[in-house]
């Protein structure tokens, strides 16, 4: 937009736009009582200000709109407008510049560890060569130490030791021997294995049986007392027995409930190992006193390790 620089008559000097110039002498906001005059430029509104001049009383100032101010604003506004295409232009220029410079740094990391990592696998190769060289010059009395040495702790090293002695060495018995010792201490291992996680997929609760289950009224016959015989057919000892009582009137009807349908943690702290047949006795707290009979099962029970 053209800037304009106004001089008053008194020596002041203003600067506005020739649009805002217009709006401004049209709303009669500024210059009142004053005179446009318009040096040797043909811009049409300076014509339209013109025609506004006649409506404003004396005293008349006088308004010079400079020429040459006008020519000074056009030359800033085709320096910023060459400014602004260099920026528009040159933008995207500079970030295609640093891509480039980003991708060809990548590919020279990219390069960089390839190297590396090329290098690290020819030291891995030789140091394995090296060491292969010295393994096949190893003396066979020395390779069967080793397969000693390595029966526990390194089975599949001491294979290899093992299988390295020929046959025509002194040693070579001895290697098979030892060879068929450590397989059979193999195969013990996985037994022991196979049977302990055959016992653990086992309920424990499944092992353990009711052998005979008595009870009677004490505490004056406010109180059961429990005679239970367990018995533990599993191969693991069972303990921590939570059990469900129930009682029933003479009329066979249920009554009272203990165990874990009572207050109170009724747990049986005991442990039954296995294969052993134990009698425990067992309070089971206040009774109903029209209790007659009673029943007693196993909700369930833990492996004691």
């Amino acid at each position: 937009m053209d800037q304009w620089q106004v001089q008053l008559v008194d020596g002041r000097v203003i600067v506005v736009s020739g649009v805002e110039l217009v709006r401004m002498i049209r709303e009669r906001r500024a210059f009142p009582n004053t005179k446009v005059c318009v040096q040797g430029h043909p811009w049409v509104e300076l014509r339209e200000v013109q025609q506004f001049a006649p409506l404003f009383h004396s005293p008349i100032n006088q308004i010079t709109l400079s020429p040459a101010a006008i020519k000074s604003n056009k030359r800033q506004n085709r320096i910023l407008l060459g400014v602004l295409i260099g920026i528009v232009i040159g933008f995207p220029t500079l970030i295609f510049i640093l891509a480039q410079i980003q991708e060809r740094e990548r590919a020279k990391a990219g390069e960089k560890a390839a190297a590396i990592e090329k290098a690290k696998k020819e030291e891995e190769a030789r140091l394995k060569a090296v060491e292969q060289k010295a393994f096949d010059e190893m003396p066979a009395a020395q390779k069967f130490q080793k397969a000693f040495e390595l029966q526990r702790t390194n089975r599949p090293e001491a294979f290899r030791y093992i299988g390295a002695i020929p046959a025509s060495a002194p040693e070579f018995k001895k290697a098979q021997s030892l060879k068929a010792k450590i397989e059979n201490d193999l195969a013990t291992e996985r037994k022991v294995q196979q049977d302990l996680e055959q016992m653990a997929a086992e309920h424990p609760t499944q092992k353990l049986q009711v052998v005979k289950a008595d009870w009677s009224k004490g505490g004056f016959g406010s109180v059961a007392m429990w005679r239970v015989t367990f018995r533990n057919t599993g191969r693991l000892p069972l303990g921590n027995i939570k059990y469900r009582t129930i009682y029933f009137s003479e009329t066979n009807k249920v009554v009272d409930k203990g165990g874990v349908d009572s207050v109170g943690d009724k747990t049986v702290q005991k442990v039954i190992k296995p294969g052993e047949k134990r009698t425990i006795e067992i309070n089971d707290g206040f009774l109903h006193k029209e209790a007659d009979t009673a029943r007693f099962e196993i909700v369930s029970c833990e492996v004691i390790r």
